[in-house]
């Protein structure tokens, strides 16, 4: 299954750590360190409007 994946912006202090076309397998670093899974904290209703 091939997925159209792709950051916008990330947020101040955030950069690509392991790049991925795949959500669950994009990582993410934190400036203190810490990396981790991208996640995604909008969701787009079918109208497209986006929610939290």
């Amino acid at each position: 299954m091939s997925r159209d994946f792709k950051i916008d912006e990330m947020p101040r202090g955030f950069s690509t750590e392991r790049p991925s076309t795949d959500p669950r397998k994009h990582m993410v670093r934190c400036r203190c360190g810490s990396v981790f899974p991208f996640e995604q904290d909008t969701v787009y209703a079918p109208s497209g409007e986006p929610r939290r």
